[in-house]
């Protein structure tokens, strides 16, 4: 009954809602229908209705996202002949940053494995009792161990016994209170100054989604991701801003996308007001090659969705998602869903 009521209070308050108040859009009654649809046919409110432009009347034919999800994974998550399959390596951060940094590639250094009753640090200490945090002097960032869209993590120092979280003085006890999980905790990495001023408080990241056919790794979608009201995440499920990258420029193109309805489309950046259009990106060519030549060292995935940031000497490898996401590319990457549709050779 609950979703029933979240799916129809979706279609009633399509006026507010939609991120498209401007183009021609479907009656109520077509929207209770397509919402009602969506909850038989899946047994889940699509919550991504409005984000993939389903309310137009000029509808691009968006995937639901469950059928999506599927077409994604039927490629990535393929069992070997003995039943496993290589997702563990990607979705355990701590095992994809000992990956990353066997193979060469530039990513943040792991510092330690923090728990509620104990930290696993990563040098010769080993395992220690979690009050041991506070003999350090350290500046890092803390993120689930497994976990999506920058849900949980915080930035973490301390120094001579004194703790802040995201800048502001605390305690051990409270860090303790965020560990609902298992956490990795990592070096900061350094930002490039370029795309320090659009937002300083975020690590504001290149996400370059690539594709692996016969062998030779390409890319496929390039955005940049900008945090906004001084959190550390830049994640568009916490807010973010995310804006389409031009790879023949090496800038960004066009409006910067919200999802939250009630900001949505924008041209600058809600905090800095630097405008969105046209910032010239660091490191674009070689965030691309990077990302190619390692998703060529993972063969067994068709499709990546790579996380890099920009020091200021050179690009570095965060995260990779083989269960990258349409909801952070349909909205600016042009023709998305057709590009999607030819990629997995789905009916046009």
């Amino acid at each position: 009954m609950q979703r029933i009521r979240h799916a129809a209070r979706l279609a009633v308050d399509g006026e507010t809602e939609t991120f498209y108040p401007e183009a021609v859009r479907k009656s109520l009654v077509r929207r209770l229908g397509d919402h009602a649809l969506h909850l038989v046919r899946f047994g889940e409110v699509d919550t991504s209705y409005y984000v993939f432009a389903s309310d137009l009347v000029s509808n691009p034919r968006p995937i639901p996202y469950p059928e999506f999800r599927r077409i994604r994974d039927l490629r990535n998550a393929v069992p070997t002949q003995g039943g496993y399959t290589y997702v563990c390596l990607l979705r355990d951060k701590y095992l994809f940053g000992l990956l990353a940094r066997s193979l060469g590639y530039a990513t943040p250094r792991t510092i330690a494995r923090l728990h509620r009753d104990h930290i696993d640090w990563t040098d010769h200490r080993g395992r220690r009792a979690f009050e041991s945090l506070g003999d350090e002097d350290l500046d890092g960032f803390a993120k689930r161990l497994s976990g999506e869209g920058g849900k949980g993590a915080f930035s973490l120092r301390v120094r001579d016994g004194a703790v802040d979280i995201d800048g502001a003085p605390t305690d051990l006890e409270a860090v303790q209170r965020r560990l609902d999980r298992p956490f990795l905790l990592q070096e900061r990495v350094a930002q490039h100054p370029a795309l320090a001023r659009l937002h300083p408080a975020s690590l504001n990241t290149f996400r370059i989604m690539t594709v692996l056919e016969g062998g030779v790794a390409r890319p496929f979608a390039t955005i940049l991701r900008i945090g906004v009201r001084n959190a550390v995440q830049d994640n568009a499920s916490s807010g973010g801003v995310s804006v389409w990258v031009d790879r023949d420029t090496c800038q960004t193109q066009g409006r910067g996308f919200v999802r939250r309805a009630d900001v949505g489309w924008i041209e600058t950046h809600p905090d800095t007001d630097v405008a969105l259009d046209g910032i010239e990106v660091p490191f674009v060519e070689t965030c691309i090659e990077v990302a190619c030549r390692f998703h060529e060292d993972l063969p067994q995935f068709y499709t990546l969705g790579w996380d890099l940031a920009m020091s200021p000497t050179e690009p570095v490898v965060i995260e990779c998602n083989d269960n990258w996401g349409a909801r952070i590319l349909a909205p600016v990457m042009p023709d998305f869903w057709g590009q999607f549709r030819a990629l997995y050779d789905l009916d046009a």
